[in-house]
């Protein structure tokens, strides 16, 4: 199953730090996953949270 395949699922999502960095920094492996869910999430019809430490983290 693909990821957008789950994701078409929530409509809210808690994201912690490495995925954050992962798509940041387009990592070789976890990059274009994490670009998807950002990608993803970048629409009306569903929300992203994360943390103020996320934020002081990334």
């Amino acid at each position: 199953m693909k990821i957008a395949e789950e994701l078409s699922k929530i409509s809210t999502l808690f994201i912690d730090t490495a995925p954050i960095i992962y798509y940041i920094e387009a990592h070789s492996i976890y990059g274009p996953i994490s670009k998807e869910i950002v990608v993803s999430f970048q629409s009306e019809e569903r929300e992203a949270f994360s943390t103020v430490l996320t934020l002081t983290e990334v």
